[in-house]
């Protein structure tokens, strides 16, 4: 008979929550390969104060300008137009706000990361 785990992480990643702005935690950075493997993905992870799920999301190396909105946030300045090096290692444990929204996945609903801002940052929406 087959034993099957199934962990608070994966109950969670089930459910969705309303679209706003959360708390949350670089927790993890992992370079991989795309799947075309023309490109290097570095797969993000974030845990929610909220509820500590894990939210996922990817800067792919040939769009890593969608990265600078992370960063400015971790780092409270905006980029400048010079080329620059970040080290990911230093992002790790570093904490923002995510902007989550809901997003079609194989047919079901689930969260996604659209922005970021620094803590403590005003996210009243602008009228």
């Amino acid at each position: 008979m087959a034993i099957l785990k199934i962990s608070k992480q994966d109950v969670l990643r089930q459910q969705t929550l309303e679209p706003n702005w959360y708390p949350a935690t670089c927790t993890k950075i992992e370079m991989k390969v795309s799947k075309d493997k023309n490109s290097i993905n570095a797969e993000t992870t974030f845990t929610l104060d909220c509820d500590g799920r894990d939210v996922k999301t990817y800067f792919n190396s040939k769009a890593m300008g969608m990265a600078i909105p992370f960063i400015e946030a971790v780092t409270g300045q905006k980029l400048d137009a010079e080329d620059i090096e970040f080290d990911t290692d230093k992002l790790i444990g570093k904490r923002v706000q995510v902007k989550l929204v809901h997003d079609q996945f194989e047919g079901r609903l689930v969260n996604k990361i659209e922005d970021y801002l620094p803590i403590g940052a005003d996210t009243t929406p602008a009228f």
